[in-house]
């Protein structure tokens, strides 16, 4: 077997923590690798430059899309749950997660295909999510800031 793509990491990723638990990000990674039976040579390959494990790569970029979506969210570092939307999702017990199932659920973001083949949607770019942290904590700490300021001012 291939190694699945982010895509088709998404579904079984949602079932792993559909207990409404928390779930340490590893061992979610460990019983996908269980899930989807892969070889030894399959879960340790390595990105040509060497830096990333490939299917370890994929569930995070799968994650993380899940996180964008709202069918998932990040309880404290390296720890995931389902969310209530997530939930919802399950229960209509989806054969698979794609832009039509999506753009079904309500309260999930619209998933555009642009110009995309019917089975394929956009995951998140890493970097974009970096990004938005990056505005969103600056955003903060300068109303922090602000505030004591503020607090301070005769």
């Amino acid at each position: 077997m291939a190694i699945p793509t982010q895509q088709e990491i998404l579904l079984p990723l949602l079932r792993m923590i559909g207990d409404s638990t928390e779930h340490h990000v590893n061992d979610v990674v460990d019983l996908l690798i269980d899930h989807f039976k892969l070889s030894e040579e399959e879960r340790n390959r390595q990105y040509p430059s060497g830096n990333d494990n490939v299917f370890r790569n994929r569930v995070r970029f799968a994650r993380a899309f899940l996180i964008k979506l709202g069918l998932i969210e990040s309880t404290k570092r390296g720890y995931i749950k389902i969310a209530p939307i997530g939930v919802e999702a399950l229960n209509r017990n989806p054969s698979k997660i794609d832009t039509e199932f999506l753009n079904q659920l309500p309260g999930t973001i619209s998933v555009k295909k642009e110009g995309k083949n019917e089975e394929e949607m956009d995951l998140i770019n890493p970097s974009d999510l970096l990004e938005q942290g990056y505005k969103s904590i600056r955003k903060n700490l300068a109303q922090d800031i602000l505030e004591v300021v503020k607090q301070c001012s005769p």
